[in-house]
């Protein structure tokens, strides 16, 4: 019971909540930081492996391992669908891994036309574009692809000629 020329503060709170309160709050903070750090290091862990899937992908084309090649890339260009090098690097292992009804050679068109939307001067991918239509007798794309490419190097000749 309180007096009545006691003093009443609105704000006064127990000591032990006070302290209650404060461990309260700390262990928050630590559970939120640890919840941050670890959330972190696994979105950095997951950066360095889709980077381990391109060298590796890229290496084991080298070494003739199509196979290899196309799962590493694939994880890769999964999250990076506009590296063109890991586009077209895709593109040539798929085309050397044949699957029923040339399944393969529709997937490696879709890859090079993918590379030359992102990159229309890509000779490489030009030109393996256009001997996959002649090998699937696609004579208009094959002409296509052909003037296309007539054009561009037109364009580079005159561009070299004014230097």
């Amino acid at each position: 019971m309180s007096m009545p020329n006691e003093e009443v503060s609105i704000m006064s709170v127990r000591p032990k909540t006070v302290r209650r309160l404060a461990i309260l709050s700390a262990a928050t903070l630590v559970t939120v930081g640890s919840v941050g750090f670890f959330w972190h290091r696994e979105r950095q862990r997951g950066f360095e492996e889709i980077e381990s899937a391109r060298r590796t992908g890229f290496d084991a084309l080298q070494k003739g391992e199509a196979e290899t090649a196309i799962a590493d890339l694939r994880k890769y260009i999964t999250a990076h669908p506009d590296d063109v090098q890991a586009l077209f690097a895709l593109a040539q292992a798929r085309v050397s891994v044949p699957q029923p009804n040339n399944a393969h050679l529709g997937e490696t068109r879709q890859l090079l036309l993918q590379v030359l939307s992102l990159d229309a001067a890509h000779v490489e991918a030009r030109r393996q574009l256009m001997s996959l239509y002649a090998r699937a007798r696609f004579s208009k794309e094959l002409q296509e692809q052909a003037e296309t490419m007539l054009t561009q190097m037109t364009v580079r000749m005159e561009d070299a000629s004014r230097f």
